[in-house]
This record gives C-alpha cells, sequence and structure tokens, in this order.
C-alpha cells in the first residue's frame, strides 16, 4: 500500500518519520512522499494534493495544542461541511485519530517517535488496507 506523510506543527520529524517506517514497512506499507506543512492554508493544500493520489494518509503533528492552529482544530475548520468520521485510537498510554471521509482515511499520530510506534500496529495496517 503506497501512502503519503505530512508534518504539521511536529518536532523531532526525523525520530517520527524513522518510528513509522519501522512500524510500517514490513506490514507492506510504502511512505511514498513526505510534506511539511508550516501554516493552516499549506495543511490543506498538501491533505488535497495528497488524497488526491493516495487512499489513507499519515499526519504527524502535536495532536494536544488546541489554540486556533492545533492541528485537530485545524482539520475540524478544513473539513467543515464534509461528512467525516472521526474516532480515537488508543494504545497503551497513546492517542491518534482516524479521520475517514469520501473512501479516504487520514491517520493521525503525535509527534512523539515512542507512542506512533505504539500506535501503529498490524490492526491498524490490516484496517486500513481493507479500506483502501
Amino acid at each position: 500500500m503506497n501512502t503519503a506523510l505530512i508534518y504539521y506543527t511536529a518536532h523531532k520529524t526525523g525520530y517520527c518519520e524513522a518510528s513509522l517506517r519501522g512500524s510500517t514497512e514490513p506490514l507492506g506499507v510504502n511512505i511514498c512522499k513526505v510534506y511539511a506543512s508550516v501554516t493552516a492554508k499549506n495543511l490543506g493544500e498538501n491533505i488535497n494534493t495528497c488524497l488526491n493520489e493516495y487512499k489513507v494518509l499519515f499526519i504527524v503533528g502535536d495532536i494536544s495544542r488546541s489554540d486556533g492552529a492545533g492541528l485537530m482544530t485545524v482539520l475540524s475548520r478544513g473539513f467543515g461541511e464534509k461528512e467525516v468520521v472521526c474516532r480515537q485510537i488508543k494504545a497503551e498510554n497513546s492517542r491518534g485519530y482516524l479521520m475517514e471521509l469520501e473512501g479516504k482515511v487520514i491517520v493521525i499520530l503525535p509527534d512523539a517517535p515512542e507512542k506512533i510506534s505504539t500506535l501503529v500496529s498490524a490492526g491498524l495496517i490490516e484496517y486500513l488496507k481493507t479500506e483502501s
């Protein structure tokens, strides 16, 4: 399965990418492109670009940030009128989100490498493969 990765307000990006690739590549996931978004507008443009090419997209960022530029706030504003199903994914003391819209899946992960490796499991990848 081919996919892309977008960073938004993320820290430790190199470590996060190594963790994500280490968790997904053995399960048949190929991260083909990596984008960095520095503004909400840029994030929206990158999401549109990626969802035009891939059915599954990973976004890594500071999911706990709650101000107007926080990842979850920006995504909820950006998808506004679209029918989006959002579910929280949890493993141990880590959390992320799955957003499904128009036959596409966005996996939202925290910018903490150790949490990424905890959240990305064989079960999650199998789910993504069946949904895409």
